[in-house]
């Protein structure tokens, strides 16, 4: 893999871990989605991150799952109901090699808690996953809060895992086994993101390497906004796409009514103005909010920025 970082890898090991641990998917209410093979093409380069990091995308993916079919993975998927719950889902596609697919379910029958059955004409396996968080990440500089605890050898339990293979080109994994039979039943919607988001977002999701969407009520049970406006959101959404050498990033807020959205967005304009003013404000920073607009569509607030592919390179290496 030539053109990945570090910031990639420890950005889709904590988007996993938490979407993993987040929430039941009988009707998806969010999810994570990132294209892995645009993302190998992507000119962004990350040089420190995680300081001890020595990790790319493709040696991460091959330490979740698979070494070998790491280099196979084209999409990976996260989403789930409730993210205040202990469950979830990621979706894998990919051209799999049958061989490969065969040497990981062997594999996996050494790892902790090992147990595989037959549902409805499908395998599907289960296994504790311990890992060592070093592997991933410099503890001293990236926090992952996790309800595990690690060991005297810094190894952390995640606790179970499931997986079905559901063709050559899908990989399913859930923390939760009721959600797994569910999907591999077809009783559960399993949405193919590279036709449709599981639900209508707000951002235009053509081209993006990474989108993500949350229905605020439906995902989160107990969130209280100090802001009465704020408490009128009804789902964020988030865009990330490259054009030349730009980095286009947009987010899309729905609202209950027009006078939320004109409000939020007057909210964050003025705190951009009084951002702006300030002396002591990077020229990274300064191209970021300087290209920042925004824009209500009814219900809709959309804020869009951009910059360049070196300035964000410089703000994410510091």
């Amino acid at each position: 893999m030539n053109k990945m970082t570090k910031w990639l890898s420890a950005t889709l090991f904590i988007t996993s871990s938490a979407a993993l641990q987040a929430s039941d998917a009988l009707t998806p209410s969010w999810y994570v989605h990132a294209d892995i093979a645009q993302l190998k093409q992507s000119s962004v380069k990350i040089d420190t991150i995680a300081e001890d990091d020595k990790q790319n995308l493709d040696t991460l993916i091959g330490k979740l799952f698979n070494g070998n079919l790491a280099t196979q993975v084209q999409q990976v998927t996260f989403f789930g109901e409730n993210i205040e719950k202990n469950k979830g889902n990621a979706l894998l596609k990919g051209q799999f090699d049958t061989s490969d697919i065969l040497a990981f379910t062997k594999s996996i029958q050494t790892k902790p808690n090992y147990q595989k059955q037959n549902f409805q004409g499908t395998e599907i396996y289960q296994w504790s996953v311990v890992i060592n968080g070093s592997d991933f990440v410099n503890k001293n500089t990236v926090k992952i809060d996790r309800a595990s605890s690690a060991n005297e050898h810094g190894e952390e339990n995640l606790g179970t895992v499931y997986f079905a293979q559901l063709d050559n080109n899908q990989l399913l994994f859930s923390k939760n086994e009721s959600s797994i039979k569910g999907l591999v039943s077809g009783k559960s919607r399993l949405f193919d993101i590279t036709q449709t988001e599981p639900f209508k977002v707000v951002v235009n999701i053509k081209e993006a390497l990474l989108h993500a969407g949350l229905n605020k009520n439906e995902a989160i049970e107990n969130i209280e906004f100090d802001s009465a406006i704020l408490q009128r959101m009804e789902q964020v959404s988030f865009k990330l796409s490259e054009q030349s050498d730009q980095v286009m990033l947009q987010a899309g807020l729905k609202t209950d009514n027009t006078i939320a959205a004109e409000r939020i967005e007057s909210l964050i304009n003025g705190l951009l103005i009084i951002q702006m003013m300030a002396s002591n404000v990077k020229p990274e920073v300064k191209e970021l909010m300087g290209n920042l607009t925004t824009h209500v569509d009814g219900l809709n607030l959309i804020i869009k920025t951009q910059l360049s592919v070196n300035t964000l390179n410089k703000m994410l290496a510091h």
